[in-house]
């Protein structure tokens, strides 16, 4: 796929009016996964983004720059180990608490290390 056709499907969605979509993202807080909510945050109209992830403090200037970009966006940090499947549990349960759908997932936590456990220093 040509970047061109790739930018023309992102100004079709960005032109299509969504508003109020209900969107899950775990692991956002940086790289491919902080990127996309970004983006979509500057796509959509008053969404609503559930971000999973270890540090809440770690997401605060992650928050300010969505708030900038949409500043009728509503954020909701659940912070959690996604590696630990009672936390996975955790925050699907509040996520069904307060919502009929979701309307975008996006999952893309982490790295699991191929050659055994990995510590960086």
């Amino acid at each position: 796929m040509k970047l061109s056709d790739i930018c023309q499907a992102n100004a079709h969605f960005a032109a299509q009016q969504h508003s109020g979509l209900v969107c899950v993202f775990a692991g956002a807080t940086s790289g491919i996964g902080a990127a996309t909510l970004e983006k979509l945050a500057t796509l959509l109209h008053a969404p609503t983004f559930y971000v999973i992830g270890r540090s809440e403090i770690r997401f605060s200037d992650q928050r300010s720059r969505l708030e900038q970009l949409s500043p009728e966006c509503n954020i909701f940090f659940l912070e959690a180990e996604l590696s630990l499947l009672a936390h996975v549990d955790h925050v699907a349960r509040k996520i069904l608490a307060a919502e009929r759908k979701v309307d975008i997932l996006c999952m893309s936590p982490g790295l699991i290390p191929l050659n055994g456990p990995e510590c960086m220093h």
